[in-house]
């Protein structure tokens, strides 16, 4: 029995389809375990498994590479900050520290080679060329991610053996702005949408074919209630099996009954349901962009009264058209339904986006509040006075003896002004590395707690498409597990602005002489750094017990793509930000990133897991470009963090940018401006001039692979194939045949999607003689694509689909 269309259906790994018996529901399978060597294993036991597995895994070998790159880049840099004495004492955050920005003073100097570092103002010429390598660090990630984005994504996604995997989507559109109320003289809204669009297309110069339409009903919830119903069948049938007579049978029992009340009320005819929208499926996919390019300017609602007659239903009402989602995409539950995505419930979605936002606060300020609490209760005057000082403040060559007899972390001229006495200025080590460790606890305790909320939170949160909702959760996953490690950052920025305003009682009085709020201190460098790396650190292990714990299990476990896209983007975004002034996060992404690549692959190489499978290419390829898209932010955060960082505080205007900052900030710009520049021109080309591709439909086109090599598979490999001539794209007739072979949902109708159609049938009325339609209603509908016998056989299906009769008079 072939695998069910569905929405990403899930398959088991070295198993052959032959042996795999498949349920009408089902959807994953499990994974065999293989206990070869996971050295031994080539990639392609991995990226056989879909596209959407391929991009994942191609990924983060790129990410070792660019590691590897950021690594090499950030030894001169280390070595740099070695050179510098702004942290001379024997304890573990001093040594720590010393492997940061904070280290480096105008004074230090590193002459290696080609490499002539100086940290200096504006006035030496030799000002920007630290500048310039921490701006060549920051612009290694964009640039992967472009690479990645321009070139190897697009390459992966039109490997010939996706030519077998098309989609409904690429020849469909979405109709909206139907009236309620249209005059149709004895014929279906089907038909007269299909007549319509074809006499558009007649304008194209040659005859155009709209091979389906599929009305977008409003159900006003029955189908979560037949769902509901469903479930509490099964549930109840299972309980008073397991435990007849007990009061969780009983509870089961009712809840089934009210199900089956609610459902009842929801009964009619579909007809009966009021009409949403429709999706039209077209005959080719250039159909389908010349429709898109003639409606591109009903997009905009104000061009809707302006739009020609002959574009207009039955002349009179304008029409807006969009690229169709992926049928399996769609989540007909809430799509179905006006009241959970329409006007009315938009107050309450609302309501529910702030709440998560919220919460998220709320964590990020119990971490800020709680590192606060620590800071305050260990730092004393050493914290002080640290958070007086940058590395521009560090002036007197004499600091580093005076700062190994004070241990106050600083040397700065003000500070040693206002101490009376030097032994106040002591610091506790253990202390102060016991407040580093409280913090490190608190941020993974706050870390396990945002998630936990998070996930309960998300499922409250609607949408149309599937993908959507795993995109929302991917980002606020991803955005709370990395601001949890910034909170440290967060209060002893807090705890200086407290000191500075005099609102806590200071032991140091320069705070209220001069504000110090615009320079990145030290006791960032010596406080919330080491926690910051400490944190990146524990992230990248954390995968080694989560692997041998998988690979043990004897039951299969499910693995959740989006959680590791969460988890990896979190780290590296932390990484790519901070890297700039802590160098060793280089290094330690390196090697954690070849942890985390081993790691998944023996997972998915010995593990018993069960994967996804059946993601549109579409799709794939859109999941991958919001996560570059992310981490392109958090290079731009970077840059914001080392102009920061390298600015002069004391000069005034933009004097203190156009020092080692300035190529940061040149960077930063670049990074900001780009994608909105090509944003906004690709909408402009597309809107004014109708250049482009259509929103929504970009698709790389597939190419051939050149002949394998003779110990090369007949499959050839993701790695070993050139470009030959570009197939033509198929029509929808030859991918109708291929989606109906492979078991690929190739229709919008609801009533032909295998996991509603029971759904639907409960939600008939109960009638003892079933009308049939007229001879007259059955020759308007009959040449509709959905009412052809369609079969999965191969032995009954021609060469060619089915076409449908001639449109009747």
């Amino acid at each position: 029995m072939p695998p069910v269309a569905g929405s990403h259906m899930r398959q088991g790994l070295d198993v052959d389809d032959a042996e795999v018996v498949w349920p009408e529901s089902a959807r994953e399978k499990i994974v065999e375990k293989n206990w070869r060597s996971i050295f031994q294993v080539h990639l392609d036991d991995v990226e056989k498994y879909g596209l959407e597995y391929c991009i994942y895994f191609h990924t983060l070998r790129v990410l070792c590479g660019m590691f590897f790159v950021l690594a090499l880049l950030a030894t001169p840099a280390l070595l740099f900050c070695l050179q510098g004495n702004s942290f001379v004492h024997d304890d573990l955050l001093s040594h720590l520290a010393r492997l940061t920005l904070g280290n480096v003073s105008p004074t230090t100097m590193l002459n290696a080679g080609p490499f002539n570092l100086v940290l200096a103002d504006v006035a030496d010429p030799r000002a920007v060329g630290f500048g310039l390598l921490l701006a060549l660090q920051l612009a290694i990630p964009p640039l992967a991610l472009s690479i990645l984005s321009l070139w190897s994504w697009p390459r992966l996604a039109s490997h010939a053996d996706l030519a077998l995997e098309p989609s409904a989507a690429d020849y469909a559109l979405r109709v909206d702005g139907l009236p309620s109320q249209l005059e149709l003289n004895g014929r279906t809204l089907e038909a007269e949408l299909l007549s319509h669009f074809e006499a558009v297309l007649r304008e194209r110069g040659a005859d155009g074919l709209c091979c389906d339409v599929a009305l977008r009903r409003n159900f006003r919830g029955a189908l979560q209630a037949a769902l509901d119903m469903q479930a509490w069948e099964h549930k109840a049938a299972a309980t008073v099996r397991q435990t007849p007579g007990s009061r969780k049978a009983r509870h089961a029992l009712s809840r089934r009954e009210a199900a089956a009340r609610r459902v009842a009320l929801h009964r009619r005819d579909e007809a009966e349901r009021p009409v949403c929208s429709a999706f039209v499926v077209l005959g080719s996919e250039e159909e389908r962009d010349w429709l898109l390019k003639r409606y591109r300017f009903a997009q905009f609602s104000i061009f809707r009264p302006l739009q020609p007659r002959n574009l207009r239903l039955q002349r009179r009402w304008p029409l807006s058209l969009s690229a169709a989602p992926e049928p399996s995409d769609i989540v007909w539950t809430n799509f179905s339904d006006a009241r959970i995505l329409g006007p009315a419930a938009l107050p309450w979605q609302c309501v529910v986006r702030v709440s998560t936002v919220a919460f998220l606060l709320v964590m990020f300020g119990l971490g800020s509040g709680g590192c606060l609490l620590i800071f305050l209760a260990t730092l004393g005057v050493p914290g002080e006075a640290a958070m007086q000082c940058g590395i521009w403040s560090l002036q007197d060559p004499s600091f580093a003896a005076w700062n190994s007899a004070c241990n106050c972390l600083c040397a700065c001229e003000h500070v040693k002004a206002r101490l009376l006495d030097t032994s106040q200025c002591a610091l506790n080590d253990v202390e102060s590395s016991l407040a580093v460790l409280a913090c490190i606890v608190l941020v993974e305790m706050l870390q396990a707690i945002s998630c936990w909320g998070l996930g309960w939170l998300m499922s409250f949160w609607k949408f149309n498409c599937a993908s959507q909702l795993e995109a929302s959760k991917v980002l606020l996953t991803a955005v709370a597990q990395a601001c949890v490690p910034l909170s440290p950052a967060c209060s002893l920025f807090a705890l200086k602005w407290l000191w500075q305003h005099q609102v806590l009682t200071t032991q140091i009085s320069a705070f209220a002489a001069e504000a110090q709020l615009q320079q990145l201190d030290l006791a960032f460098y010596i406080y919330a750094i080491p926690i910051i790396c400490t944190w990146c650190l524990l992230r990248w292990l954390v995968i080694i017990p989560e692997a041998f714990r998988i690979c043990r299990r004897s039951h299969a476990t499910s693995f959740m793509l989006w959680k590791h896209y969460a988890s990896v983007v979190a780290v590296v975004s932390v990484t790519i930000a901070c890297q700039p002034l802590a160098p060793c996060l280089a290094c330690i992404a390196w090697v954690g990133m070849l942890i985390w690549y081993c790691a998944i692959k023996s997972i998915i190489v010995r593990g018993v897991v069960t994967v996804r499978y059946g993601m549109p290419v579409r799709l794939a390829l859109r999941t991958a470009q919001r996560i570059a898209a992310m981490l392109w932010a958090a290079s731009f955060i970077g840059c914001c963090l080392a102009t920061w960082a390298l600015q002069q505080p004391d000069t005034h205007g933009v004097e203190g940018l156009l020092g080692p900052a300035l190529p940061s900030m040149v960077l930063a710009t670049i990074l900001l401006a780009l994608p909105c520049l090509l944003w906004l021109s690709r909408r402009l080309l597309w809107l004014l001039c109708g250049m482009g591709s259509p929103p929504g439909t970009w698709r790389p086109l597939i190419r051939n692979l050149r002949n394998p090599r003779p110990n090369e598979g007949s499959a050839g490999s993701w790695w070993s194939w050139r470009t030959q001539k570009t197939p033509p794209r198929i029509n929808f007739h030859e991918a109708w045949l291929i989606m109906r072979h492979r078991a690929i949902l190739s229709t919008y109708s609801l009533s032909d999607h295998p996991e509603y159609q029971q759904l639907l049938k409960l939600l008939m009325p109960e009638r003892a003689l079933v009308q049939m339609e007229s001879p007259k209603e059955a020759s308007l509908t009959g040449y509709l694509g959905r009412s052809i016998d369609m079969t999965c056989s191969r032995a009954v299906v021609q060469e060619s689909a089915p076409r449908r009769a001639p449109l009747p008079p």
